[in-house]
Protein backbone atom coordinates (compact mmCIF):
# COMPACT_ATOMS: atom_id res chain seq x y z
CA UNK A 1 0.00 0.00 0.00
CA UNK A 2 2.76 2.43 0.95
CA UNK A 3 4.60 1.61 -2.27
CA UNK A 4 1.47 2.35 -4.34
CA UNK A 5 1.05 5.67 -2.52
CA UNK A 6 4.62 6.70 -3.30
CA UNK A 7 4.22 5.78 -6.97
CA UNK A 8 0.96 7.73 -7.16
CA UNK A 9 2.57 10.84 -5.64
CA UNK A 10 5.54 10.60 -8.01
CA UNK A 11 3.19 10.31 -11.01
CA UNK A 12 1.23 13.33 -9.77
CA UNK A 13 4.37 15.43 -9.42
CA UNK A 14 5.50 14.41 -12.92
CA UNK A 15 2.13 15.32 -14.42
CA UNK A 16 2.11 18.70 -12.66
CA UNK A 17 5.62 19.44 -13.95
CA UNK A 18 4.63 18.59 -17.50
CA UNK A 19 1.51 20.72 -17.17
CA UNK A 20 3.51 23.67 -15.90
CA UNK A 21 5.86 23.43 -18.89
CA UNK A 22 2.88 23.32 -21.21
CA UNK A 23 1.31 26.41 -19.61
CA UNK A 24 4.54 28.50 -19.57
CA UNK A 25 3.87 31.64 -21.65
CA UNK A 26 6.64 33.18 -23.75
CA UNK A 27 6.75 36.75 -25.11
CA UNK A 28 4.32 37.07 -27.99
CA UNK A 29 5.88 37.87 -31.33
CA UNK A 30 4.01 38.69 -34.54
CA UNK A 31 5.06 38.70 -38.18
CA UNK A 32 3.70 40.76 -41.09
CA UNK A 33 1.85 44.07 -41.28
CA UNK A 34 -0.53 44.90 -38.44
CA UNK A 35 -3.45 47.31 -38.89
CA UNK A 36 -5.37 49.44 -36.42
CA UNK A 37 -8.51 49.97 -38.45
CA UNK A 38 -10.70 53.07 -38.47
CA UNK A 39 -13.35 51.23 -36.40
CA UNK A 40 -10.76 50.49 -33.70
CA UNK A 41 -10.19 46.82 -34.45
CA UNK A 42 -6.69 45.36 -34.60
CA UNK A 43 -5.85 43.02 -37.48
CA UNK A 44 -4.87 40.27 -37.21
CA UNK A 45 -6.54 39.42 -33.93
CA UNK A 46 -3.40 37.60 -32.80
CA UNK A 47 -1.30 40.79 -33.01
CA UNK A 48 0.46 41.68 -29.73
CA UNK A 49 -1.51 44.91 -29.27
CA UNK A 50 -4.12 45.30 -26.55
CA UNK A 51 -6.79 47.93 -26.00
CA UNK A 52 -9.67 48.11 -23.55
CA UNK A 53 -11.22 51.29 -24.88
CA UNK A 54 -10.13 51.53 -28.54
CA UNK A 55 -8.29 54.73 -27.57
CA UNK A 56 -5.10 53.54 -25.90
CA UNK A 57 -3.30 50.72 -27.70
CA UNK A 58 -0.39 49.03 -25.92
CA UNK A 59 2.15 46.65 -27.41
CA UNK A 60 2.46 43.38 -25.48
CA UNK A 61 5.26 41.89 -27.57
CA UNK A 62 7.72 42.48 -30.38
CA UNK A 63 6.58 42.82 -33.99
CA UNK A 64 8.45 41.68 -37.09
CA UNK A 65 6.72 43.88 -39.65
CA UNK A 66 5.03 47.24 -40.07
CA UNK A 67 2.14 48.89 -38.23
CA UNK A 68 -0.44 50.89 -40.19
CA UNK A 69 -2.71 53.25 -38.22
CA UNK A 70 -6.07 54.15 -39.78
CA UNK A 71 -7.83 55.49 -36.67
CA UNK A 72 -7.67 59.08 -35.32
CA UNK A 73 -7.63 60.32 -31.72
CA UNK A 74 -5.71 57.39 -30.26
CA UNK A 75 -2.46 56.65 -28.43
CA UNK A 76 0.01 53.89 -29.38
CA UNK A 77 2.24 52.97 -26.43
CA UNK A 78 5.15 50.77 -27.47
CA UNK A 79 5.66 49.74 -23.85
CA UNK A 80 9.37 49.28 -24.63
CA UNK A 81 8.84 46.63 -27.32
CA UNK A 82 10.41 46.52 -30.78
CA UNK A 83 8.90 46.95 -34.23
CA UNK A 84 11.45 45.59 -36.70
CA UNK A 85 11.54 45.39 -40.49
CA UNK A 86 13.86 44.19 -43.23
CA UNK A 87 14.90 47.52 -44.79
CA UNK A 88 11.79 48.51 -46.74
CA UNK A 89 8.27 49.82 -45.94
CA UNK A 90 7.49 52.29 -43.16
CA UNK A 91 7.76 51.04 -39.60
CA UNK A 92 4.71 52.98 -38.37
CA UNK A 93 2.55 54.66 -41.01
CA UNK A 94 -0.25 57.20 -40.49
CA UNK A 95 -2.23 58.27 -43.55
CA UNK A 96 -4.98 60.91 -43.30
CA UNK A 97 -5.50 60.42 -39.57
CA UNK A 98 -5.22 63.09 -36.86
CA UNK A 99 -4.37 63.45 -33.19
CA UNK A 100 -2.38 60.24 -32.80
CA UNK A 101 0.32 59.79 -30.16
CA UNK A 102 3.17 57.35 -30.81
CA UNK A 103 5.46 56.78 -27.84
CA UNK A 104 7.83 54.44 -26.01
CA UNK A 105 8.78 52.08 -28.82
CA UNK A 106 11.87 51.00 -30.74
CA UNK A 107 11.50 51.07 -34.53
CA UNK A 108 14.36 49.46 -36.44
CA UNK A 109 15.39 48.52 -39.98
CA UNK A 110 12.74 50.23 -42.12
CA UNK A 111 12.86 52.56 -45.11
CA UNK A 112 11.36 55.26 -42.88
CA UNK A 113 10.92 54.60 -39.20
CA UNK A 114 7.73 56.63 -38.61
CA UNK A 115 5.89 58.19 -41.56
CA UNK A 116 3.01 60.68 -41.26
CA UNK A 117 1.10 61.76 -44.36
CA UNK A 118 -1.80 64.24 -44.33
CA UNK A 119 -1.91 64.17 -40.54
CA UNK A 120 -2.39 66.98 -38.04
CA UNK A 121 -2.17 67.39 -34.30
CA UNK A 122 -0.18 64.19 -33.77
CA UNK A 123 2.71 63.59 -31.35
CA UNK A 124 5.83 61.42 -31.63
CA UNK A 125 7.57 61.16 -28.28
CA UNK A 126 10.15 59.05 -26.45
CA UNK A 127 10.88 56.59 -29.26
CA UNK A 128 14.14 54.95 -30.30
CA UNK A 129 14.35 54.84 -34.10
CA UNK A 130 17.39 53.09 -35.58
CA UNK A 131 18.92 52.00 -38.89
CA UNK A 132 16.41 53.62 -41.24
CA UNK A 133 17.32 53.48 -44.92
CA UNK A 134 16.10 57.05 -45.42
CA UNK A 135 14.49 59.00 -42.59
CA UNK A 136 13.85 58.18 -38.96
CA UNK A 137 10.73 60.38 -38.97
CA UNK A 138 9.13 61.62 -42.19
CA UNK A 139 6.29 64.17 -42.36
CA UNK A 140 4.52 64.88 -45.65
CA UNK A 141 1.65 67.34 -46.05
CA UNK A 142 1.11 67.30 -42.30
CA UNK A 143 0.74 70.13 -39.80
CA UNK A 144 0.94 70.95 -36.11
CA UNK A 145 2.98 67.82 -35.34
CA UNK A 146 5.01 67.62 -32.11
CA UNK A 147 8.20 65.56 -32.22
CA UNK A 148 10.10 65.46 -28.94
CA UNK A 149 12.52 63.42 -26.84
CA UNK A 150 13.19 60.80 -29.51
CA UNK A 151 16.54 59.20 -30.24
CA UNK A 152 17.21 58.65 -33.92
CA UNK A 153 20.27 56.76 -35.14
CA UNK A 154 21.04 56.54 -38.87
CA UNK A 155 18.18 58.69 -40.09
CA UNK A 156 16.89 62.20 -39.56
CA UNK A 157 13.64 64.13 -39.14
CA UNK A 158 12.37 65.25 -42.55
CA UNK A 159 9.51 67.69 -43.08
CA UNK A 160 7.95 68.35 -46.48
CA UNK A 161 5.02 70.75 -46.87
CA UNK A 162 4.46 70.43 -43.12
CA UNK A 163 4.01 73.79 -41.32
CA UNK A 164 3.48 74.72 -37.67
CA UNK A 165 5.45 71.78 -36.30
CA UNK A 166 7.51 71.64 -33.10
CA UNK A 167 10.71 69.59 -32.91
CA UNK A 168 12.53 69.68 -29.59
CA UNK A 169 14.92 67.72 -27.37
CA UNK A 170 15.60 65.02 -29.93
CA UNK A 171 18.98 63.31 -30.30
CA UNK A 172 19.76 62.75 -33.98
CA UNK A 173 22.89 60.74 -34.90
CA UNK A 174 24.04 60.38 -38.50
CA UNK A 175 21.16 62.47 -39.79
CA UNK A 176 19.75 65.97 -39.83
CA UNK A 177 16.51 67.96 -39.71
CA UNK A 178 15.72 69.22 -43.23
CA UNK A 179 12.58 71.29 -43.85
CA UNK A 180 11.12 71.79 -47.34
CA UNK A 181 8.26 74.28 -47.74
CA UNK A 182 7.58 73.90 -44.02
CA UNK A 183 7.11 77.30 -42.38
CA UNK A 184 6.31 78.53 -38.87
CA UNK A 185 8.18 75.63 -37.27
CA UNK A 186 9.88 75.65 -33.87
CA UNK A 187 13.17 73.68 -33.69
CA UNK A 188 14.82 73.82 -30.28
CA UNK A 189 17.23 72.00 -27.94
CA UNK A 190 18.03 69.19 -30.37
CA UNK A 191 21.41 67.44 -30.47
CA UNK A 192 22.56 66.71 -34.02
CA UNK A 193 25.77 64.71 -34.34
CA UNK A 194 28.06 63.34 -37.03
CA UNK A 195 27.60 65.54 -40.06
CA UNK A 196 23.90 66.30 -39.78
CA UNK A 197 22.40 69.76 -39.95
CA UNK A 198 19.19 71.73 -39.74
CA UNK A 199 18.34 72.76 -43.30
CA UNK A 200 15.50 75.05 -44.39
CA UNK A 201 14.54 75.16 -48.06
CA UNK A 202 11.76 77.60 -48.91
CA UNK A 203 10.65 77.51 -45.29
CA UNK A 204 9.91 80.79 -43.52
CA UNK A 205 9.17 82.13 -40.04
CA UNK A 206 11.05 79.32 -38.29
CA UNK A 207 12.30 79.63 -34.72
CA UNK A 208 15.56 77.68 -34.32
CA UNK A 209 16.96 77.88 -30.78
CA UNK A 210 19.54 76.16 -28.58
CA UNK A 211 20.37 73.27 -30.89
CA UNK A 212 23.72 71.56 -31.29
CA UNK A 213 24.55 70.91 -34.93
CA UNK A 214 24.74 72.59 -38.32
CA UNK A 215 22.07 74.83 -39.82
CA UNK A 216 21.43 75.46 -43.51
CA UNK A 217 18.78 77.78 -44.97
CA UNK A 218 17.87 78.11 -48.63
CA UNK A 219 15.08 80.34 -49.85
CA UNK A 220 13.97 80.83 -46.24
CA UNK A 221 12.73 84.06 -44.68
CA UNK A 222 11.74 85.51 -41.32
CA UNK A 223 13.49 82.80 -39.28
CA UNK A 224 14.91 83.18 -35.77
CA UNK A 225 18.03 81.08 -35.13
CA UNK A 226 19.41 81.27 -31.60
CA UNK A 227 21.32 79.29 -29.02
CA UNK A 228 22.72 76.72 -31.45
CA UNK A 229 26.20 75.34 -32.07
CA UNK A 230 27.79 74.03 -35.23
CA UNK A 231 27.71 75.40 -38.77
CA UNK A 232 25.04 77.84 -39.99
CA UNK A 233 24.40 78.16 -43.72
CA UNK A 234 21.96 80.52 -45.45
CA UNK A 235 21.32 80.26 -49.19
CA UNK A 236 18.82 82.46 -51.03
CA UNK A 237 17.46 83.54 -47.65
CA UNK A 238 16.30 86.85 -46.26
CA UNK A 239 15.18 88.52 -43.04
CA UNK A 240 16.26 85.88 -40.52
CA UNK A 241 17.54 86.45 -37.00
CA UNK A 242 20.56 84.36 -35.93
CA UNK A 243 21.38 84.96 -32.28
CA UNK A 244 22.96 83.47 -29.17
CA UNK A 245 24.77 80.55 -30.82
CA UNK A 246 28.11 78.89 -30.18
CA UNK A 247 29.26 78.51 -33.77
CA UNK A 248 32.21 76.17 -34.19
CA UNK A 249 32.12 75.64 -37.96
CA UNK A 250 31.27 79.09 -39.29
CA UNK A 251 28.32 81.02 -40.73
CA UNK A 252 27.81 81.05 -44.49
CA UNK A 253 25.58 83.52 -46.34
CA UNK A 254 25.04 83.00 -50.06
CA UNK A 255 22.59 85.23 -51.96
CA UNK A 256 21.13 86.03 -48.52
CA UNK A 257 20.05 89.55 -47.61
CA UNK A 258 18.63 91.55 -44.69
CA UNK A 259 19.53 88.93 -42.06
CA UNK A 260 20.47 89.73 -38.46
CA UNK A 261 23.46 87.89 -36.96
CA UNK A 262 23.50 88.95 -33.32
CA UNK A 263 25.12 87.80 -30.07
CA UNK A 264 26.93 84.70 -31.36
CA UNK A 265 30.23 83.18 -30.25
CA UNK A 266 32.02 82.37 -33.51
CA UNK A 267 35.05 80.22 -32.85
CA UNK A 268 36.52 78.24 -35.74
CA UNK A 269 39.84 76.91 -36.89
CA UNK A 270 39.58 78.73 -40.20
CA UNK A 271 36.75 80.92 -41.49
CA UNK A 272 34.25 82.60 -39.16
CA UNK A 273 31.74 84.23 -41.57
CA UNK A 274 31.45 83.98 -45.34
CA UNK A 275 29.30 86.51 -47.24
CA UNK A 276 28.91 85.85 -50.95
CA UNK A 277 26.48 87.87 -53.08
CA UNK A 278 24.86 88.89 -49.79
CA UNK A 279 24.09 92.51 -48.87
CA UNK A 280 22.50 94.59 -46.11
CA UNK A 281 23.03 91.94 -43.43
CA UNK A 282 23.49 93.21 -39.88
CA UNK A 283 26.28 91.76 -37.70
CA UNK A 284 26.23 92.97 -34.12
CA UNK A 285 27.46 91.93 -30.66
CA UNK A 286 29.19 88.82 -31.99
CA UNK A 287 32.44 87.47 -30.55
CA UNK A 288 34.93 86.47 -33.27
CA UNK A 289 37.48 84.44 -31.32
CA UNK A 290 40.65 82.83 -32.69
CA UNK A 291 39.45 82.54 -36.27
CA UNK A 292 42.26 82.18 -38.80
CA UNK A 293 40.16 84.48 -40.98
CA UNK A 294 37.19 86.07 -39.19
CA UNK A 295 35.33 87.23 -42.32
CA UNK A 296 35.51 86.58 -46.05
CA UNK A 297 33.37 88.57 -48.47
CA UNK A 298 33.26 89.28 -52.19
CA UNK A 299 33.09 92.99 -51.12
CA UNK A 300 29.28 92.85 -50.81
CA UNK A 301 28.36 95.66 -48.41
CA UNK A 302 26.98 94.71 -44.98
CA UNK A 303 26.62 96.42 -41.59
CA UNK A 304 28.96 95.50 -38.72
CA UNK A 305 27.76 97.81 -35.90
CA UNK A 306 24.63 99.63 -34.73
CA UNK A 307 26.20 103.07 -34.53
CA UNK A 308 27.11 102.55 -30.88
CA UNK A 309 28.61 99.07 -30.47
CA UNK A 310 29.96 96.54 -32.94
CA UNK A 311 31.58 93.14 -32.51
CA UNK A 312 34.52 91.71 -30.58
CA UNK A 313 37.50 90.69 -32.73
CA UNK A 314 40.22 88.75 -30.95
CA UNK A 315 42.79 89.91 -33.55
CA UNK A 316 41.97 93.61 -33.08
CA UNK A 317 45.02 95.54 -31.84
CA UNK A 318 43.45 98.95 -31.30
CA UNK A 319 43.53 101.11 -28.17
CA UNK A 320 40.83 102.65 -25.99
CA UNK A 321 42.17 106.05 -24.94
CA UNK A 322 38.81 107.44 -23.76
CA UNK A 323 38.07 104.34 -21.66
CA UNK A 324 34.59 103.49 -22.82
CA UNK A 325 35.13 99.85 -23.90
CA UNK A 326 35.06 100.75 -27.62
CA UNK A 327 38.20 100.77 -29.76
CA UNK A 328 39.49 104.12 -31.00
CA UNK A 329 40.20 102.83 -34.52
CA UNK A 330 37.83 101.06 -36.89
CA UNK A 331 38.20 97.36 -37.61
CA UNK A 332 38.73 97.02 -41.37
CA UNK A 333 37.35 93.94 -43.15
CA UNK A 334 37.59 95.00 -46.80
CA UNK A 335 36.94 98.05 -48.95
CA UNK A 336 33.16 97.91 -48.37
CA UNK A 337 32.96 96.47 -44.86
CA UNK A 338 34.24 97.73 -41.53
CA UNK A 339 33.26 97.69 -37.87
CA UNK A 340 33.17 101.33 -36.78
CA UNK A 341 32.81 100.51 -33.08
CA UNK A 342 34.85 97.35 -32.33
CA UNK A 343 34.50 96.04 -28.79
CA UNK A 344 37.56 95.92 -26.54
CA UNK A 345 36.18 92.89 -24.68
CA UNK A 346 33.82 90.01 -25.29
CA UNK A 347 30.10 90.65 -25.35
CA UNK A 348 27.75 88.83 -22.94
CA UNK A 349 24.00 89.09 -22.36
CA UNK A 350 22.65 88.15 -18.92
CA UNK A 351 19.02 87.60 -17.99
CA UNK A 352 18.45 89.67 -14.83
CA UNK A 353 14.66 89.19 -14.75
CA UNK A 354 12.11 87.74 -17.12
CA UNK A 355 11.80 91.19 -18.71
CA UNK A 356 15.23 92.80 -18.39
CA UNK A 357 18.72 91.89 -19.59
CA UNK A 358 22.09 93.30 -18.56
CA UNK A 359 24.69 93.38 -21.33
CA UNK A 360 28.41 93.47 -20.65
CA UNK A 361 31.56 94.16 -22.63
CA UNK A 362 34.48 92.92 -20.59
CA UNK A 363 38.06 91.71 -21.00
CA UNK A 364 37.59 89.41 -17.99
CA UNK A 365 35.85 86.07 -17.73
CA UNK A 366 32.46 86.66 -16.06
CA UNK A 367 30.75 84.07 -13.87
CA UNK A 368 28.04 83.79 -11.20
CA UNK A 369 25.98 86.69 -12.57
CA UNK A 370 22.83 87.40 -10.57
CA UNK A 371 20.36 90.14 -9.75
CA UNK A 372 18.73 89.80 -6.32
CA UNK A 373 16.04 92.41 -6.85
CA UNK A 374 18.21 95.30 -5.70
CA UNK A 375 21.85 94.70 -6.63
CA UNK A 376 23.80 93.20 -9.54
CA UNK A 377 26.68 90.90 -8.63
CA UNK A 378 29.14 88.75 -10.58
CA UNK A 379 32.73 87.52 -10.50
CA UNK A 380 35.51 88.55 -12.89
CA UNK A 381 38.71 86.64 -13.55
CA UNK A 382 41.81 87.54 -15.54
CA UNK A 383 45.57 87.27 -15.59
CA UNK A 384 46.87 88.46 -12.23
CA UNK A 385 48.23 91.99 -12.23
CA UNK A 386 46.80 93.04 -15.59
CA UNK A 387 44.13 95.72 -16.01
CA UNK A 388 40.53 94.62 -16.33
CA UNK A 389 37.46 96.61 -17.32
CA UNK A 390 33.72 96.22 -17.60
CA UNK A 391 31.22 98.20 -19.66
CA UNK A 392 27.64 97.47 -18.59
CA UNK A 393 24.36 98.37 -20.25
CA UNK A 394 21.78 98.45 -17.43
CA UNK A 395 18.06 99.05 -18.09
CA UNK A 396 16.90 102.03 -16.00
CA UNK A 397 13.68 100.13 -15.33
CA UNK A 398 15.81 97.57 -13.49
CA UNK A 399 17.99 100.00 -11.50
CA UNK A 400 18.13 103.78 -11.31
CA UNK A 401 20.92 105.70 -13.01
CA UNK A 402 23.02 106.48 -9.92
CA UNK A 403 25.11 103.61 -8.60
CA UNK A 404 27.74 102.51 -6.13
CA UNK A 405 30.26 100.01 -7.50
CA UNK A 406 32.26 97.68 -5.24
CA UNK A 407 35.14 95.43 -6.31
CA UNK A 408 36.03 92.92 -3.60
CA UNK A 409 34.24 95.10 -1.05
CA UNK A 410 36.08 98.30 -2.00
CA UNK A 411 34.14 101.12 -3.64
CA UNK A 412 35.58 102.11 -7.02
CA UNK A 413 34.82 105.05 -9.25
CA UNK A 414 32.93 104.59 -12.49
CA UNK A 415 32.00 106.59 -15.57
CA UNK A 416 28.41 107.05 -16.66
CA UNK A 417 29.04 107.16 -20.40
CA UNK A 418 27.55 109.93 -22.60
CA UNK A 419 25.56 107.38 -24.62
CA UNK A 420 23.32 106.77 -21.57
CA UNK A 421 19.68 107.77 -21.96
CA UNK A 422 16.32 107.43 -20.21
CA UNK A 423 16.11 103.75 -21.08
CA UNK A 424 19.66 102.48 -20.57
CA UNK A 425 22.61 103.45 -18.41
CA UNK A 426 26.08 102.67 -19.76
CA UNK A 427 28.57 102.22 -16.92
CA UNK A 428 32.34 101.78 -17.27
CA UNK A 429 34.87 100.93 -14.53
CA UNK A 430 38.25 99.20 -14.29
CA UNK A 431 40.22 97.20 -11.74
CA UNK A 432 43.34 95.07 -11.35
CA UNK A 433 42.89 91.48 -12.44
CA UNK A 434 42.65 88.49 -10.17
CA UNK A 435 39.42 86.78 -9.18
CA UNK A 436 37.24 89.66 -8.02
CA UNK A 437 33.64 90.02 -6.90
CA UNK A 438 31.76 92.94 -8.38
CA UNK A 439 28.62 94.35 -6.71
CA UNK A 440 26.62 97.23 -8.18
CA UNK A 441 23.83 98.79 -6.15
CA UNK A 442 21.66 101.83 -6.86
CA UNK A 443 22.57 104.79 -4.68
CA UNK A 444 18.94 105.14 -3.61
CA UNK A 445 17.14 101.82 -4.14
CA UNK A 446 13.50 102.44 -4.86
CA UNK A 447 12.27 99.88 -2.32
CA UNK A 448 14.18 101.31 0.69
CA UNK A 449 13.03 104.83 -0.26
CA UNK A 450 9.43 103.66 -0.32
CA UNK A 451 9.87 101.88 3.01
CA UNK A 452 11.45 104.95 4.66
CA UNK A 453 8.67 107.16 3.30
CA UNK A 454 6.01 104.85 4.69
CA UNK A 455 7.75 104.68 8.10
CA UNK A 456 8.11 108.47 8.24
CA UNK A 457 4.46 108.93 7.32
CA UNK A 458 3.36 106.44 9.97
CA UNK A 459 5.44 108.17 12.67
CA UNK A 460 3.98 111.55 11.71
CA UNK A 461 0.44 110.19 12.04
CA UNK A 462 1.21 108.69 15.47
CA UNK A 463 2.73 111.94 16.73
CA UNK A 464 -0.23 113.91 15.40
CA UNK A 465 -2.78 111.63 17.10
CA UNK A 466 -0.93 111.75 20.43
CA UNK A 467 -0.62 115.52 20.31
CA UNK A 468 -4.35 116.10 19.86
CA UNK A 469 -5.73 113.16 21.89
Amino acid sequence: MRRNFVLAMALKILLLGMLSLTLKVETVKADGTIYIRANGEVEPLTAPISSDDNITYTLTGNIDGAVVIERSNIMIDGNGFIIQGDGDLDGVYLGSVDNVTIKNMTVALFDNGIHLSNSSGSRIAGNNITNSAHQGILLQNSSSISIFENRIDYGGIDLSYSPNCSIWKNNVNYGGIPLFYSSYCNISENIIDYGGSIGLLYSSYANITRNSGGIGLSGSSFCIISGNSGAISLDLSSQNVISDNNVTDGIKLFYSNFNVVDGNNITTQFLGVSCMRSVSNFFHHNNFVNNARPVFTDTSANFWDDGLEGNYWSNYNGTDSDRDGIGDAKYAIDMNNQDNYPLMGMFSDFNATSEHYVQTICNSSISDFQFNGTAISFSVTGENGTEGFCRLCIPTALMNATYTVFVNGTEVSYNLLPCSNETYSYVYFNYTHSTQEVIIIPEFPSFPILSLFMIATLLAVIVYKRKYR
